[in-house]
């Protein structure tokens, strides 16, 4: 046995009796898109193709019936799908769909995402308590072999909608107040506008800035040009 044994055998129990957060982020992950995708996925897996949101696993058979690799297939768009599956098989079922592909001269297109994109997984039987933690009407909002997009990062909310999200946010020590960066509707954007930002469950009112919070490099050059300037003509 090796060292992490034990630890390792801690995590399993408490995934099995409680609940987790997986790091699955080695899996590969694979999209396929074009016009004949979900025709060309329908050809290739056993299992019927999802409809738009939803997920299926299935396996990708060869000719005469021999399972060839097992996927978690996702239909994020019209003809836009995300296509999960093991991470020491990542080039083995790349090109078995691109030489399927080719073979049947379908159009569809394929980009490896395996490491642009992360994967966690919340696993246990208290999983659905730490989701409904993060969000009240999961799971009837959210149902088993579901797929939504995520917003990204702290939600903004107006009038209790949510209108944006934020992209970044910190303390300035340089103004000495918290600022954020978001995304807002143009009508939201008039300076001194109110808006809520959501932060642990909590929402915080935040204010729109006028322009940028401190002078960028070349506003300050300007700033100091200009100021020679009127010395030089005082004197």
């Amino acid at each position: 046995r090796t060292n992490w044994h034990d630890n390792v055998g801690k995590e399993v129990d408490l995934v099995m009796n409680t609940a987790g957060v997986i790091d699955l982020t080695p899996f590969s992950k694979l999209i396929v898109q074009g016009p004949q995708a979900a025709a060309f996925l329908d050809y290739v897996a056993a299992n019927n193709v999802p409809r738009e949101g939803r997920i299926v696993i299935s396996h990708m058979l060869t000719p005469n019936g021999q399972v060839m690799a097992e996927l978690t297939i996702t239909k994020t768009g019209p003809d836009t799908f995300l296509i999960i599956t093991g991470s020491g098989v990542e080039l083995h079922d790349l090109r078995w769909l691109q030489e399927q592909a080719r073979l049947g001269d379908w159009d569809v297109s394929f980009v490896n995402v395996t490491e642009d994109l992360g994967v966690l997984s919340v696993a246990g039987p208290r999983a659905k308590d730490v989701m409904k933690a993060l969000q009240p009407d999961f799971p009837d909002k959210f149902p088993f072999f579901a797929a939504k997009k995520p917003r990204g990062n702290e939600t903004v909310h107006m009038a209790n909608k949510v209108v944006g999200n934020t992209t970044s946010g910190g303390y300035s020590y340089y103004l000495g107040k918290p600022l954020a960066f978001m995304y807002l509707p143009p009508l939201l954007t008039t300076p001194g506008t109110t808006v809520q930002v959501e932060l642990m469950n909590e929402l915080y009112n935040a204010k729109v800035l006028p322009g940028p919070p401190m002078e960028t490099a070349l506003a300050r050059n300007k700033k100091k040009s200009t100021e020679k300037q009127k010395r030089a003509v005082k004197i």
